[in-house]
């Protein structure tokens, strides 16, 4: 087997408001109302907070890494 190169933990936390995430969690088709997209905002720092919690409870800070859009 190939060597990736990197060896190491690595979790990452991915999220994002594009079409799945805002259809799938939040149920909604085609453009977002204002008053939805502030859910979905609401919602990004919710999850923003549990990575934060995730570190504070162990989660290695180098090994740590959170992947969203604006």
């Amino acid at each position: 087997m190939k060597d990736l190169g990197y060896n190491k933990p690595l979790f990452i936390l991915a999220f994002d408001h594009r079409a799945s995430f805002v259809k799938k969690m939040f149920g909604i088709s085609g453009k977002p109302t204002a008053e939805q997209v502030k859910k979905i905002a609401e919602s990004k720092k919710i999850i923003f907070e549990g990575f934060k919690k995730a570190v504070v409870l162990g989660i290695p800070k180098a090994s740590a890494a959170v992947l969203v859009d604006e």
